[in-house]
């Protein structure tokens, strides 16, 4: 969409098949935004061969598991594979530049560069370096990421979840605490976001603050958020969340059981899992309310995102 050559690695089982639907998807609405000079689907390449793919890549933007003995090793190979002058940023939010850059012989170009989804509408980046990233190579992923009309923002310090994740998850905390201590339900937990504050910060979209189209779905999310086969008493965001806010700590785990059992049914009866069209969460393309585009863009075809559970 930015008129550049790109080139995808995934040794996924369909997983070229799965990308190119999900930017025939995308392209409407990256069409809406405003396409660059050269703009094409065509430019999209796609292979299994890292080391052939890497070895002229300019830039990489890496989106592998989030675990820290494979993004050791996965950045220790794309360090070897790659041009010593380009540079290798992740889209990490819970592991450490410092962590992944260890065994790089070349530790001062690596960066985070967190996207938030769906990536080609949400134009925030987190860009941050680890102990070993030059200050030259932050700026450089910071200036990349704008040249393409995104909103790069600098973190000077490391921490897991970096900075938006951190502020959704405070508020995801303290709604959970107030289910705790019964003050109210699920569903009403959910109102007084989309009806109240949500409509401030999501201007005039009414819109939760979980990106939630339904009551439950927020919630659904966090008992979910693996996708199936993860452990539901355990979400996710419990794991990302410890440390987060004034006192540290997490909801207690019987919280989580309380929540997951007033969504469940919507879930077990297929009522969350929507036919095809319909199973797209919703999402504002507008987080800059002074892009018109995206604002348009939101009234006129409300952006439809394929769930990913991978």
């Amino acid at each position: 969409a930015r008129g550049f050559d790109v080139i995808a690695i995934d040794p996924a089982p369909n997983a070229e098949l799965n990308l190119r639907k999900y930017i025939d998807e995308a392209w409407p609405a990256l069409t809406d935004i405003g396409l660059s000079s050269g703009a094409s689907r065509h430019r999209l390449g796609f292979t299994t061969n890292m080391k052939e793919a890497l070895s002229q890549a300019d830039f990489v933007q890496e989106n592998g598991p989030e675990r820290a003995d494979f993004k050791i090793k996965l950045f220790a190979d794309m360090d070897a594979a790659t041009p010593p002058d380009s540079l290798i940023a992740s889209s990490s939010s819970g592991i450490t530049a410092s962590v992944m850059q260890s065994q790089c012989k070349h530790p001062e170009r690596i960066v985070i560069g967190h996207p938030f989804n769906p990536p080609h509408i949400v134009p925030l980046v987190e860009v941050v370096g680890g102990t070993r990233t030059s200050p030259e190579a932050v700026q450089e992923a910071i200036a990349f990421y704008a040249s393409i009309g995104k909103k790069p923002i600098h973190l000077h310090k490391e921490l897991p979840g970096h900075v938006g994740n951190r502020l959704q998850a405070a508020l995801y905390k303290e709604v959970m605490y107030l289910i705790q201590q019964g003050v109210l339900s699920v569903s009403d937990a959910d109102d007084a976001v989309s009806y109240g504050p949500g409509l401030r910060w999501g201007g005039d979209i009414v819109q939760s603050f979980f990106f939630s189209p339904n009551k439950t779905e927020p919630f659904i999310m966090g008992c979910r958020s693996g996708g199936p086969g993860t452990h539901r008493d355990e979400p996710i965001l419990r794991r990302k969340t410890t440390g987060v806010g004034a006192n540290g700590s997490c909801p207690e785990a019987g919280t989580w059981l309380d929540v997951r059992h007033a969504v469940e049914p919507s879930w077990e009866s297929g009522r969350w899992q929507r036919p095809a069209e319909s199973q797209r969460r919703l999402y504002p393309a507008v987080f800059d309310l002074r892009d018109k585009r995206r604002m348009d863009l939101w009234r006129q075809h409300r952006i439809n995102i394929q769930l990913d559970w991978q």
